[in-house]
């Protein structure tokens, strides 16, 4: 039975081939407390400042931005391992001391992290901030980890894409470091051939102006045409 052998991930590369991106995990903490009426807040534990003491924790210990690298290049980030709140909830009522709040952390991933590892330098900072403040209950769940990606050694898949981008825009291709995670992780952890490219620029996404040059869409299609063409014909 046949399996699958080449991968193309398309994503905004500027039309250049990534080899390598970091992985990246996502991770929920909880923070509990005691509801009251907020107008009589006495006797409650209000989870929100709980969860503030939290993020101080984790940015005080330097495991939020950057700081968990010191020398920044933003050229590349694929070896730089970064940790952000990226969504916070609390509170059910607005009169009403919050008994729960959550945040979602994005752990980004260096090639040469253990993810069990990270996980477990993460819930140390925790249960430091635990042992400052005893009446702190949290609950910890890892939600879902997308392995790292580098191009593979001998890739065939790179080879054909060299001749087909050659062959289509008579000039070299460009091969350069991806500052996002996408799926290359999980083919790649299969070991399937695979490479990501595409059309539009990363710092144009997530943002109010994304958006995607015709030109570089025309462009993408042709290749991704030839491409295909290569491979099967």
């Amino acid at each position: 039975k046949r399996g699958i052998d080449f991968a193309v991930i398309c994503e905004p590369t500027n039309l250049n081939f990534a080899i390598r991106h970091r992985g990246a995990m996502r991770i929920l903490i909880t923070t509990f407390g005691v509801s009251k009426h907020s107008g009589n807040p006495y006797g409650g534990v209000n989870a929100v400042y709980k969860m503030v003491n939290l993020i101080n924790e984790l940015n005080s210990s330097g495991q939020l931005r950057g700081s968990l690298s010191p020398q920044l290049d933003f050229a590349d980030l694929s070896k730089i391992a970064t940790l952000e709140v990226t969504k916070i909830e609390g509170g059910h009522a607005e009169n009403a001391i919050p008994e729960k709040c959550q945040i979602l952390l994005d752990r980004r991933l260096t090639s040469e992290e253990d993810p069990e590892e990270a996980l477990k330098a993460l819930t140390q900072v925790l249960e430091s901030a635990k042992i400052k403040d005893p009446d702190l209950i949290y609950d910890l769940q890892l939600q879902s980890v997308t392995p790292p990606w580098k191009v593979q050694e001998k890739s065939k898949l790179i080879l054909l894409c060299q001749k087909v981008y050659r062959d289509c825009f008579k000039t070299k291709a460009n091969f350069v470091p991806f500052n996002a995670t996408t799926e290359a992780g999980y083919f790649g952890s299969k070991g399937i051939d695979t490479v990501v490219f595409g059309p539009g620029d990363l710092s144009d996404a997530h943002c109010p102006n994304e958006h995607v040059e015709i030109r570089q869409l025309e462009m993408a299609y042709l290749f991704y045409f030839n491409l295909a063409k290569e491979i099967l014909l």
